[in-house]
């Protein structure tokens, strides 16, 4: 009896994607895009159709501008490894989440070894993430011409970006953005050297090259933080400039211009180092992680232009220093996992901070992570970024 309901079951699937199959792959799109991110790749496996439809980079563009991409935690560990990790949160005390109920789903890179090296992985940083992409570099800060390496752990391919040409010294920031206009995915690197002229240079996917900026702007920079965040077309830094006085650095990815915007005199007052940025509900966040602060302040800027400016900070909230709390260490991120709930990460220590009544809960992270950040999943394959802007640039010429 029950194969009979395992027969009819799996006729009543084949006939679906019969009609799937013969249907105009436009409308197949629009029936598909509709679903959730987790049933899509379920459904990659249901046949060879399917598949080719779902791996479509046209549907990937469709789906992620459609639905809401759930958000994930992104962790790059010393040995190479990208782990997607989910949470499943107790609807009875989701405040109480034992390390137990965190899902990882190991991804090793191909080629990994050769492209960076076994013996540099562990300097190797997370630079950022865009739409479902990440991106890495080895983290040196001398005489470091790439390479960058542009990831989808969700599709599992990724690509290399050349060698740069420039040899420059000095220590290194890079950053990762997005163009919505143009719809082009760029990395800019950035030479900070103390009392010298900083240099700046950007890979357009799909171009081939990297091409040097204008970066005069930079010449009152005297250091410049590694971490960054991008939020509204714009990569944004935390900086020291002449006077050692803090400030945000800022990158238009459209324009490729820079700007340095100076942080209200209220957290001039209190800035000790050991800040960092962060982005939350689409606002730009300050974070005092200095250790021997007191009370952690979150500040937020309430300006929802596309440049934040000097006196719109607000602070969010202050959270009582403990012990080897999140904050103290390393990049910081955070994402809300319930309205009442704040989840603040790094790559030591998660930190589940509760509005209503005010307490922290810590969970130590495994030894071996290096890099943490929250990202978004998506279908999209930077290869298939990396072909069309090609097929473009060749038509065109």
């Amino acid at each position: 009896m029950k194969k009979k309901e395992k027969m009819r079951i799996r006729e009543e699937d084949q006939k679906e994607i019969d009609i799937l199959s013969k249907l105009p792959i436009d409308i197949s799109f629009d029936i598909l895009s509709r679903f959730p991110l987790n049933s899509i790749l379920q459904w990659k496996r249901v046949s060879k159709t399917w598949y080719n439809l779902i791996k479509h980079p046209r549907f990937a563009i469709l789906h992620y501008t459609r639905i809401p991409s759930p958000s994930y935690v992104f962790v790059f560990d010393c040995f190479g490894y990208l782990h997607l990790i989910t949470y499943k949160f107790s609807s009875n005390n989701p405040f109480e989440v034992p390390l137990t109920t965190i899902i990882t789903y190991k991804l090793e890179f191909k080629e990994f070894d050769q492209v960076f090296g076994s013996m540099r992985v562990n300097r190797c940083k997370v630079v950022g993430s865009v739409n479902g992409l990440i991106c890495i570099d080895r983290g040196f800060n001398l005489y470091n011409p790439c390479p960058y390496y542009i990831c989808n752990p969700i599709t599992q391919d990724h690509i290399t970006l050349p060698n740069s040409h420039n040899i420059w010294i000095g220590k290194f920031s890079s950053g990762f953005g997005f163009d919505s206009i143009s719809n082009e995915y760029k990395v800019v690197r950035i030479s900070v050297l103390e009392f010298s002229k900083s240099r700046a240079e950007v890979y357009t996917f799909g171009l081939g090259n990297w091409r040097e900026i204008k970066a005069d702007l930079l010449s009152s920079i005297t250091s410049m933080e590694q971490s960054n965040v991008f939020l509204n077309g714009a990569i944004y830094w935390l900086a020291f400039i002449n006077d050692f006085t803090p400030a945000i650095v800022s990158f238009n990815v459209a324009t490729e211009e820079f700007d340095i915007i100076k942080l209200s005199s209220d957290i001039q007052k209190i800035y000790k180092g050991g800040w960092e940025l962060a982005v939350l509900k689409d606002y730009l966040y300050l974070i005092d992680g200095n250790p021997y602060s007191r009370f952690h302040k979150l500040w937020v800027m309430k300006d929802h232009g596309v440049q934040p400016v000097q006196d719109s900070w607000i602070q969010d909230c202050s959270i009582r220093s403990q012990k080897s709390i999140c904050l103290e260490i390393g990049r910081n991120e955070m994402m809300n996992v319930e309205k009442s709930e704040l989840v603040l990460l790094n790559s030591k220590i998660i930190g589940y901070y509760n509005h209503q009544n005010k307490t922290v809960r810590l969970v130590v992270m495994d030894k071996s992570r290096s890099s943490i950040m929250v990202g978004v999943g998506s279908l999209i394959s930077p290869k298939d970024l990396c072909d069309s802007v090609k097929r473009v640039s060749n038509s065109a010429n």
